[in-house]
């Protein structure tokens, strides 16, 4: 590492590299023969290597940035546990490749972890630096600073602590996250898979205690058991019983999977129809493992997914009140509401089109609020009042728009006009009221009243087009010039 320099050449640390539109500080410098260099600079997602020819220097190296440029400073840098910038940029300078055991977990951590903020740069500069290997178990081995790597001493963590030690610039959720798909990868979770119809299922597998959280990536279909918001609800049906409102489902018509670990907790669930066509509700799990469990249940049974469960339309739920005299039922991640029929069932309806509403995270069904036009039912959150009268978004959009100023105005009153931004330059629409609307005849449009200028001859021009229309505004001269020939 002799060869690294600060100062007393061409190229110094301080000095700006230009890369692209940006200028990244140098931090360190090593000469490469007679006319090349390297250079360690500060980019976006930490320290980059670049060499170029000692020829086009003035092409790539600058004492003082321009003052609008983009800029990464040295003192914007995020300096890692390794040791400070210098000695992680003399390690970035250096040629050595990285251990096999290393690219291992470099390979994982940028092929494998999902979603992790920072590039590729970011994770191979660390892990250059730190060398981290698998220890036993799904421990890390790793050197905790540069006096550890010169000394050839190893520490052995487990691995949550080993990727915040070398990963200090992502969020305690993201490392959390690399570790929980660093387990799953190297200790999968013993798992039972049961599938039921009775009460007592739905009730295990919505009350029962919940396994260890570990970070799951999730998405609209596939949901973390950890914040599901109906687990462990419970609902009083007299002095002496209580029910978890999924219960409800032991109707005939559904079924759910769950899985349990060999303690008994819950690690996952998915409750799905079992008449015809079979439709699955989105998939609670745990983790990783539970969650591909699940689903590959589901797949290898033909049971499909859906985005609003239309598909249970039809079905039915099981009728019960509360001790209070209230119906039970759980919150359902579906465009679905319900009437009652008969003494013992509710059946799923379209939504809008039944009386109650799966909105609620007590365990209790809810009235909805009737439209005034076609009479479907709403929950609190999906109704549009229009002077007090409640609207469905579908009925309210037929008859009534919000104008620019956000105001609420009859559609057969409203006129689709074009506006000018003139602060951002630019052409925008939007509806306003028939009164406050202006048709241009020489572009076919309709603009609003105080974008345009009138013209002589009565039409109407956008005044930031004026320019562009100068028959319709002659000039002084044209007057003069016409009047001129007039006379003549």
């Amino acid at each position: 590492m002799e060869n690294v320099v600060e100062t007393g050449g061409p190229v110094n640390k301080g000095d700006f590299y230009c890369s692209g539109n940006a200028y990244r500080q140098i931090v360190g410098v090593e000469y490469s023969g007679a006319d090349g260099v390297n250079v360690v600079v500060v980019g976006p997602n930490g320290l980059e290597s670049s060499f170029f020819y000692l020829e086009r220097m003035e092409r790539y190296v600058v004492k003082t940035p321009p003052a609008d440029a983009v800029v990464f400073r040295i003192e914007d840098y995020t300096v890692t546990k390794f040791g400070g910038i210098e000695v992680e940029a003399k390690v970035v300078l250096t040629s050595s490749s990285l251990p096999r055991e290393s690219e291992k977990v470099l390979s994982f951590l940028t092929g494998q972890s999902g979603g992790i903020g920072g590039d590729y740069n970011y994770f191979y500069n660390n892990v250059r630096l730190f060398k981290p290997i698998e220890a036993e178990g799904t421990s890390i081995s790793l050197y905790l600073n540069h006096k550890d790597l010169a000394r050839d001493r190893r520490t052995t963590m487990k691995v949550g602590r080993a990727f915040h030690h070398m990963f200090n610039k992502l969020s305690t959720r993201e490392v959390a996250s690399m570790a929980e798909a660093w387990i799953e990868d190297r200790a999968p979770r013993a798992l039972t898979l049961k599938v039921g119809g009775e009460r007592k299922d739905f009730r295990k597998a919505y009350c029962g205690v919940r396994a260890k959280y570990r970070n799951p990536t999730t998405t609209y279909t596939r949901k973390s058991l950890a914040t599901s918001c109906l687990h462990t609800v419970k609902v009083d049906i007299d002095d002496d019983t209580d029910m978890s409102p999924a219960e409800v489902y032991a109707s005939g018509d559904f079924n759910i999977a769950w899985l349990e670990t060999k303690e008994g907790h819950i690690a996952g669930r998915v409750v799905f129809s079992t008449k015809c066509d079979k439709y699955h509700a989105p998939v609670y799990g745990a983790c990783e493992q539970s969650l591909d469990m699940l689903e590959k249940y589901l797949e290898e049974n033909n049971i499909r997914g859906s985005n609003g469960l239309e598909e249970w339309v039809g079905l039915n739920l099981l009728r019960i009140k509360s001790n209070y005299g209230d119906l039970v039922g759980p919150y359902l991640d579906g465009d679905l509401s319900g009437v009652e029929a008969g003494a013992k069932y509710i059946e799923l309806t379209s939504r809008y089109e039944g009386e109650l509403e799966f909105d609620s995270t007590d365990g209790l069904l809810s009235q909805g609020t009737p439209c005034t036009i076609c009479g479907g039912s709403m929950s609190e959150d999906e109704v549009y009042s229009v002077d007090g009268d409640p609207y469905c978004e579908c009925c309210f959009d037929a008859h009534y728009v919000h104008t620019e100023d956000g105001d609420i105005i009859r559609r057969d009153e409203a006129v689709h006009v074009l506006t000018y931004n003139t602060y951002y330059g630019r052409t925008l629409e939007g509806y306003v009221h028939e009164d406050d609307a202006i048709f241009c005849v020489p572009l076919d449009e309709y603009w609003y009243v105080s974008d345009v200028t009138p013209t002589d001859c009565g039409e109407y021009i956008p005044t930031h087009l004026i320019s562009e229309y100068p028959e319709y505004f002659p000039s002084d001269d044209d007057e003069e010039e016409e009047e001129k020939e007039k006379v003549a």
